[in-house]
């Protein structure tokens, strides 16, 4: 189930994807902030939620409620997928 806003963020988009090997084995790109938090729901490995984690979590949500500008959470997001080592560049 893919987690849906009350605002479409769909159009919130990274100038540049970040590349992902999800908990499930698959590599996929991902574009923006609300694939971002998909990610970090329903496809991150459940031991590797550290203080990256949290932090790109939150800011996720941030940007989508345009806190945030999304090019600015991006890195955290790289952050999170290196501590958990789920980054696949």
């Amino acid at each position: 189930m893919l987690i849906e806003t009350e605002m479409n963020c769909s159009d919130i988009r990274w100038s540049v994807p970040v590349p992902v090997r999800t908990a499930k084995g698959r590599k996929i790109d991902v574009g923006g902030p609300q694939e971002a938090l998909n990610v970090l729901t329903m496809d991150w490995p459940k031991d590797e939620r550290g203080e990256h984690y949290e932090r790109a979590r939150k800011l996720c949500m941030a940007v989508m409620g345009r806190r945030v500008p999304a090019e600015t959470m991006r890195d955290d997001f790289i952050e999170a997928c290196l501590e958990a080592g789920v980054y696949s560049a």
